[in-house]
């Protein structure tokens, strides 16, 4: 499956679309297009959804980190991401369980509607 990747402004968030074989070049993408988009429109909550076709490997997940704090990515930012592949959910909670542990923002959704629904409440996190 060919990549996509979609970044568009919703309501109150930006919405990120990223289907397709994923490895580093492509969280690299994904995550640069995001980045400059919200910092273009002054938005910082970001509603992703996933279908994945590959997932990138566990060690690749650690270099999230890196990747975050070049990109300058920091708790102004609230993200919620959904995978709708369920086959490759655990990889993406491992993704959740690097990047947390060091301190940046992100939580995984089983729901598009409820990843939505944390993201708008502001008192949620």
């Amino acid at each position: 499956m060919e990549n996509e990747i979609k970044v568009t402004l919703e309501n109150n968030f930006v919405q990120v679309i990223s289907n397709g074989d994923k490895n580093y070049k492509h969280v690299c993408e994904v995550w640069s297009k995001t980045t400059q988009f919200c910092l273009e429109n002054n938005c910082f909550k970001i509603l992703g959804i996933a279908k994945t076709t590959n997932p990138i490997s566990s060690f690749e997940a650690y270099d999230h980190t890196k990747l975050f704090l070049e990109l300058g990515i920091s708790d102004k930012f609230k993200i919620a991401w959904v995978e709708l592949n369920s086959k490759f959910k655990e990889n993406i909670k491992f993704v959740e369980f690097v990047l947390n542990n060091r301190g940046f923002p992100g939580k995984v959704f089983d729901q598009i509607d409820t990843a939505k629904n944390w993201l708008l409440d502001d008192n949620a996190y």
